[in-house]
């Protein structure tokens, strides 16, 4: 839900039609307003479901979620990320006592150098080598709010081709921001990669 400037900075609570209050999170604040999370549970096939949104004070409600630089957890997961590269080294599903990864590299952002081999504009034939981008240039802890908990990693690229006016000769052709996402109740974990 997208809240307005004057908005952004006022505390809500977000309730069912019984009354039953529903946990929420202000997010994404910025100079033109915020937006307002929370977890719609059973919403009907094909239907809706009301909510109302009133702007109320009041303590912040306790939930399972936890957060650390390093690590995520809800009912469900137990999230690992490495301190070195900020990949998700584990995923522990609490559930079924598991491990999800069969490989701790989960995350992973691959580049590919390509060389069009083609003759012409129809066959085009790529080929090239891929490469992982492994090395993290910052890990954050950024959301540790009742709904959502997030881990922002940072990650840049020193491509071949530089923009005419970089800073440094070394100054990054791409950047990438991850952000590695726990929700109260939902059994899955979210990752919005945002590249530039």
């Amino acid at each position: 839900m997208q809240l307005g400037r004057l908005e952004a900075d006022k505390q809500w609570k977000v309730f069912t039609v019984k009354g039953e209050e529903i946990p929420c999170q202000v997010v994404d604040k910025n100079p033109l307003g915020a937006k307002l999370i929370f977890v719609a549970q059973d919403i009907p096939s094909l239907g809706y479901k009301t909510f109302h949104l009133v702007q109320q004070a009041g303590s912040a409600r306790q939930t399972n979620l936890t957060a650390s630089k390093l690590n995520l957890k809800n009912e469900y997961l137990d999230v690992t990320i490495d301190e070195k590269t900020g990949l998700i080294k584990q995923i522990y599903d609490r559930i079924n006592k598991r491990e999800v990864l069969a490989d701790p590299r989960g995350n992973v952002l691959q580049l590919r150098k390509i060389e069009n081999k083609g003759d012409d504009a129809w066959n085009l034939g790529y080929v090239g080598k891929w490469m992982d981008l492994d090395k993290a240039t910052k890990i954050e802890l950024v959301e540790t709010g009742p709904v959502r908990v997030t881990i922002h990693v940072k990650r840049d690229y020193l491509g071949p081709q530089k923009p005419q006016r970089s800073p440094t000769e070394n100054f990054p052709s791409s950047f990438f921001d991850q952000y590695i996402s726990l929700y109260l109740g939902l059994p899955y974990l979210e990752v919005r990669n945002h590249i530039e």
